[in-house]
């Protein structure tokens, strides 16, 4: 299992790559809505973005979210990543941290399907 510091070492080194996101199946939403339940908790007037990035590797499957929140009254952009089962049942960890995501190169891009 991987630590809250390992998923901020991954973030940082992600890099910029064009490509088109591709629909949410049932088990990529189910981990997505895992991931913002538990940032919701700590963050006041989160709005995710519908695009994620996803990896899977070693049993797990990681969510590099996008998002916005209030910050001493302005809105501020944050960046969210968790880990869950490969299905995305189970939350493993979760940070939410300033920034953004960008696509990397193993991580697919993902549209939130409509629900």
């Amino acid at each position: 299992m991987k630590t809250l510091t390992m998923i901020t070492a991954t973030a940082l080194t992600m890099t910029t790559l064009a490509v088109e996101a591709r629909t949410s199946s049932t088990s990529d939403y189910r981990g997505y809505q895992n991931c913002i339940k538990a940032a919701k908790q700590t963050s006041q007037g989160l709005v995710p973005s519908r695009q994620y990035y996803l990896e899977r590797e070693d049993g797990s499957a990681w969510y590099y979210i996008n998002a916005t929140r209030w910050n001493d009254g302005d809105r501020a952009s944050v960046r969210i990543a968790c880990e869950t089962s490969l299905r995305g049942h189970k939350l493993v960890s979760h940070v939410v941290e300033a920034g953004q995501f960008s696509q990397s190169s193993t991580a697919q891009g993902v549209e939130v399907a409509a629900q």
